[in-house]
């Protein structure tokens, strides 16, 4: 039989919780020990049923991210610290220093490396550290060429 108020109900069943809190948890592990394998089994099927979903839902994730970081270190709209480049797909995120190797390889793990969206995943999780401007890829590489210089600033 249930409460007839609902607020009563919820500070119960959170009471409730709190109290069988580690009893709850080794049940839940040792069932979902018990039926892993069926468990997988279920979530591939729909994983293969709703591909597409799936597919567009990690490239929209993806976008919105970059875009954030692109916009956050141009300190606005995101654009080429350099030539004012503005068109999204030619930005990327340059290391100021010139250590981005030193750096995607302390951020990777051996069998992974850190390219794209694991350096706009670790950019964002590290609150946007300095060291990092948005430059065009012409830029990019260009200012690689010539030691940390943009032949735009020769």
């Amino acid at each position: 039989m249930g409460y007839k108020d609902k607020e009563v109900q919820r500070q119960a069943n959170k009471e409730y919780y709190e109290t069988h809190k580690t009893q709850r948890l080794a049940q839940r592990r040792a069932w979902y020990k018990k039926n892993s394998a069926k468990v997988c089994k279920r979530q591939q099927a729909y994983y293969q049923e709703n591909v597409n979903h799936y597919r567009d839902y990690v490239t929209q994730r993806n976008l919105a991210r970059r875009i954030r970081v692109l916009t956050h270190y141009s300190g606005g709209v995101p654009k080429c610290a350099c030539c004012g480049e503005t068109i999204l797909d030619f930005l990327t995120i340059d290391h100021i220093n010139l250590d981005g190797a030193k750096h995607r390889r302390e951020i990777s793990s051996k069998s992974e490396r850190a390219a794209g969206q694991k350096t706009y995943v670790w950019l964002e999780k590290n609150g946007y550290p300095e060291g990092f401007q948005v430059l065009c890829y012409n830029c990019n590489c260009g200012s690689f060429k010539h030691k940390g210089i943009c032949p735009h600033k020769l």
